[in-house]
């Protein structure tokens, strides 16, 4: 598994923000987008990070988290799956059954009735 962020430049906004994304390879490849936005003159390439702008050392961290997240996905997965596809991976990471496809139902999960006379309710 390779994770690669870079800068989608193409989409910056009138100030000169773009959005950031995670390019996730594993025998395939899939982009995710990460939330967070840095200046176009703000972002190094060779480093991968923000630099030099007062929400820089906020959007380093969100972006260092999605990293460890989406390694420990991956690594979940690979206990669960004998082939973990990026997609699989950004699934699970957007709180999506790892097989979702777009366009299926999502998984959603049934809270338990309320039982008679317990006093409990859901």
């Amino acid at each position: 598994m390779t994770l690669l962020l870079w800068q989608r430049k193409s989409k910056a906004n009138a100030n000169g923000y773009a959005p950031i994304y995670c390019w996730i390879s594993i025998e395939g490849q899939e982009e995710l987008a990460t939330g967070r936005k840095a200046h176009l003159e703000e972002w190094d390439n060779q480093t991968k990070k923000a630099k030099n702008f007062p929400d820089s050392k906020r959007t380093n961290l969100r972006l260092n988290q999605i990293i460890s997240d989406l390694e420990r996905h991956y690594t979940l997965l690979q206990l669960e799956h004998e082939q973990v596809t990026p997609l699989m991976l950004k699934n699970v990471f957007n709180g999506l059954p790892a097989m979702h496809r777009k366009g299926s139902p999502k998984h959603t999960v049934q809270a338990p009735h309320p039982i008679a006379g317990s006093g409990y309710e859901y």
